[in-house]
């Protein structure tokens, strides 16, 4: 009995970490994209960035999402940033 509520209570902390860490990413991603636009002054990033933040994005609301629903936030989240990996790669082999 004693060994069920000592798993219970790591599966509650384990939650609770990965809310965190996902609210901070959350705040970094809007702290990034409002960077991006007071930045305006230099040259616009280019159409693929804006796609590849996006992705990246999606993946943090996927994160953001898995608080409610464990399981479709996790396949977003993993969908969303294997897309992003796969467009990156491809962007490079392509350009260069």
């Amino acid at each position: 009995m004693e060994s069920n509520k000592n798993i219970l209570k790591r599966i509650k902390i384990m939650r609770w970490v990965a809310r965190v860490w996902s609210t901070l990413t959350f705040l970094f991603g809007l702290i990034l994209f409002v960077s991006l636009i007071i930045d305006a002054s230099n040259e616009p990033p280019t159409s693929i960035y804006w796609w590849l933040f996006s992705l990246w994005f999606a993946s943090v609301l996927g994160l953001m999402l898995g608080w409610r629903w464990e399981r479709a936030g996790g396949i977003i989240a993993l969908t969303s940033l294997i897309s992003r990996e796969l467009t990156f790669f491809f962007e490079r082999t392509d350009s260069g």
